[in-house]
């Protein structure tokens, strides 16, 4: 994981729960805490694409309150 930055392994983390929509909440809340803007950017896009359909509307409520 040394070549690993922190938005890469956010990505593998939330691969990793998205069988579980409580589990995939509480890992998104703490990647948007640990990542920068550029980085929440990138991630935000990144989920829009990839998780749109199961959890469109959990991304964008995280969002929203994160950028509250």
């Amino acid at each position: 994981m040394a070549d690993m930055n922190m938005l890469e392994h956010q990505k593998t983390i939330l691969m990793n729960s998205v069988h579980d929509k409580n589990m995939f909440r509480k890992e998104l809340v703490k990647s948007i805490n640990w990542l920068t803007q550029n980085e929440q950017q990138k991630l935000y896009l990144w989920l829009k694409d990839k998780y749109s359909k199961m959890y469109g509307d959990l991304i964008e409520a995280v969002f929203n309150m994160e950028a509250a």
